[in-house]
């Protein structure tokens, strides 16, 4: 059983089971990769491949270490979906500035045609995954999941956490005197 303030989250049924947050985030997972596939059905791409052509345009020039490490994938799967991509012609691998040994990854002009094609796609799908949602419950849908995760976007900064604890037990200590 999970406490929060007053109210008590049970887990204990199976019932209880599609109320979990392990259940509605796997479901979600899936509920982001069928909408993504809905909309881009016609351009034959992955939403891992999109991910990808995504960092790399928000940050040409990464190794592919790098690139797995800032979207948190192995460096197995880094490295067929590099291949994948570079087969396509929409990236390319060029000698590092940075190290010997080391191979910079950037998209080719194909892969820049190829993403300003599906930038509206992915606007239309971010739609779709929040249009249940009013624009502060988006909002702190995006926070959440950014907390829960642990990671700073542009609607959480996870070196936030740390002083948001100190002040919380800070807040509790002043409120419990009196």
């Amino acid at each position: 059983m999970l406490k929060r303030s007053r109210k008590t989250i049970k887990l204990d049924s199976i019932f209880d089971f599609y109320g979990s947050p392990g259940y509605l985030l796997r479901r979600s997972g899936q509920f982001v990769t069928s909408t993504f596939d809905n909309v881009t059905s016609d351009a034959g791409v992955t939403a891992g491949q999109m991910t990808v052509l995504l960092a790399i345009s928000l940050e040409p020039g990464l190794q592919q270490l790098e690139l797995a490490a800032l979207l948190n994938w192995d460096e197995a799967t880094m490295g067929g979906m590099i291949r994948r991509l570079e087969k396509n012609g929409y990236i390319e691998r060029r000698s590092s500035t940075r190290s010997s040994r080391g191979r910079q990854i950037y998209l080719t002009e194909e892969g820049h045609a190829f993403y300003k094609e599906l930038h509206p796609k992915i606007l239309l799908t971010q739609h779709k995954l929040l249009r249940n949602l009013t624009p502060e419950e988006a909002s702190m849908l995006l926070r959440l999941l950014s907390k829960l995760l642990d990671i700073t976007t542009p609607h959480y900064d996870a070196g936030q956490r740390e002083k948001d604890r100190k002040a919380s037990g800070k807040e509790m200590r002043s409120s419990s005197v009196g």
